[in-house]
């Protein structure tokens, strides 16, 4: 969860994140958004993510 805590901060302070995974993507979206990243960050494609 620490990983998901230096990303919100960075997007609070309104940076950009892209976030690379092995995990099933759908998991990570529900992960992040359950820790308390909030949608508007997807939706505004200020987080993207990839995964393999």
């Amino acid at each position: 969860m620490i990983m998901f805590r230096f990303i919100k901060n960075g997007l609070t302070s309104g940076e950009e994140c892209r976030y690379a995974t092995e995990e099933d993507s759908c998991s990570i979206v529900i992960e992040m958004l359950n820790y308390g990243i909030p949608l508007k960050y997807f939706q505004s494609k200020q987080l993207t993510y990839f995964t393999n």
